[in-house]
């Protein structure tokens, strides 16, 4: 249901304009969906995880892969959408894409709270 919103535009028998993307359909092709594979097999591991860990990594990936591509206003709708149709509660403060779920703490995150805020070195100017 995910593929036909995105790239057509598409809900249930209606479609509407595809979500606005950064990259032409014809240049993504199906990257996306591969995307989506190979991010998500790296994540699962289906010797240990829960049910409800599962589905969480399932949005992640959903995220960043189908979702990647878009646009500021594409990125919205499609958070919107995702929200819409997902079975479980998701954090309701942010969008999905200022997100990640930490697979340590099994809980969404922000990004700032993953990631060090970069500092670059010094200059160094030699003579």
């Amino acid at each position: 249901f995910l593929i036909p919103y995105v790239f057509e535009g598409r809900v249930g028998d209606t479609i509407n304009k595809p979500l606005p993307t950064y990259l032409p359909r014809s240049i993504m092709g199906m990257d996306s969906v591969v995307q989506f594979s190979r991010l998500f097999d790296s994540l699962f591991d289906e010797n240990t995880m829960q049910v409800e860990l599962v589905e969480n990594i399932y949005i992640f990936c959903l995220v960043w892969s189908l979702g990647s591509v878009l646009d500021d206003a594409g990125r919205a709708q499609f958070d919107e959408f995702l929200r819409k149709t997902a079975n479980k509660v998701l954090p309701p403060k942010q969008s999905l894409f200022d997100l990640a779920f930490n697979l340590e703490t099994s809980r969404w995150q922000a990004w700032e709270e993953l990631v060090e805020e970069f500092k670059p070195p010094p200059l160094a100017w030699s003579s």
